[in-house]
């Protein structure tokens, strides 16, 4: 499933926020409904129920907050981006500043000229069967090119 992808790659899961105002009985049921649609493919939901009496200077500033909070999701889903797009380990991704994405990749990339490898990657050598089970050295012989 897409949704379930998007939370593996990502760490994050897609949210559908419903601002609802009132409570006209057609309404809640098509807030209702999509609730359960987003539920049923892995989306979280949220509604925001208001009373008919909110005025719309505290509506507008609802829908700010939550634009507010999507210009961060997708700073942050940038910074991931540009994170794998060069190497650099994603837990890393939230040092990453700049306002554009040229200046996030230049930073990301002196950044990641911080980091000390992990280890070294080291191909298997001929020599090594001795220590190994006949179907260990067949593998290694039907994979001549397998790197650790």
């Amino acid at each position: 499933m897409r949704v379930a992808a998007l939370d593996k790659e990502y760490g994050r899961t897609p949210n559908l926020v419903v601002i609802l105002v009132g409570d006209d009985p057609g309404s809640v049921s098509y807030v209702t409904g999509k609730a359960k649609a987003a539920t049923e493919v892995g989306i979280r939901n949220t509604t925001l129920r208001y009373a008919e009496t909110i005025t719309e200077a505290e509506l507008l500033a609802v829908i700010e907050e939550l634009n507010a909070k999507i210009a961060a999701f997708e700073r942050s889903s940038a910074k991931i981006s540009i994170a794998k797009e060069v190497g650099l380990p994603i837990d890393l991704a939230d040092r990453i500043s700049g306002s554009t994405d040229e200046e996030m990749k230049a930073d990301a990339t002196k950044l990641l000229a911080f980091i000390k490898p992990s280890h070294q990657r080291q191909e298997f050598q001929p020599e090594m069967p001795d220590t190994m089970s006949g179907v260990e050295k067949a593998f290694l012989a039907k994979n001549p090119g397998l790197v650790l």
